[in-house]
């Protein structure tokens, strides 16, 4: 019955979500070029997409973090809904390390160098090393946060090695 509700109900309306709250965090894009109402939108975006999942998160120790300070947060990638997660339960302006290829994308691209999002180029230690040093400085400068999937990208069950770059 759940796959059936899936097929049905829970993914086209996550799809159209997706297009609905992308159109208005492009659209927002435009003018806000701080990326603060973008990060606003994916956190509206993401309690929807957990609400039609019907997926519930519990979070702990969530009291420890001060919002005007900057962090780096670490978070394996064990399935699609790890991002929504994370968006609608940390309290904190935070910016994604990004894939390089994602920036090339027409419209997401552009529209991620304009919320603040930092490629990751993982062959390259040079360009990673300045995306570092850019993380660091908007983390220090800015307050805002940096969040970070040392593995790579989404995982099997167990965790794997981080990746380099």
């Amino acid at each position: 019955m759940w796959k059936l509700r899936s097929a049905l109900f829970t993914a086209p309306a996550i799809v159209l979500a997706t297009i609905l709250m992308g159109c208005v965090s492009l659209a927002t894009s435009v003018w806000d070029r701080t990326g603060f109402t973008q990060h606003r939108v994916a956190r509206w975006w993401s309690r929807m997409v957990l609400a039609l999942g019907f997926v519930r998160c519990r979070v702990t120790g969530i009291e420890k973090l001060d919002p005007r300070r900057g962090y780096v947060l670490v978070a394996n990638h064990a399935s699609y809904m790890d991002t929504p997660a994370i968006l609608s339960s940390i309290p904190l302006q935070f910016r994604f390390f990004a894939r390089k290829g994602l920036f090339s994308i027409p419209l997401l691209g552009g529209h991620l160098t304009r919320a603040g999002h930092l490629p990751v180029i993982r062959d390259d230690p040079r360009a990673s090393l300045k995306t570092m040093g850019k993380a660091a400085q908007t983390i220090g400068e800015q307050r805002i946060s940096m969040l970070l999937f040392p593995e790579g990208g989404r995982t099997p069950v167990q965790m794997r090695p981080f990746r380099e770059g």
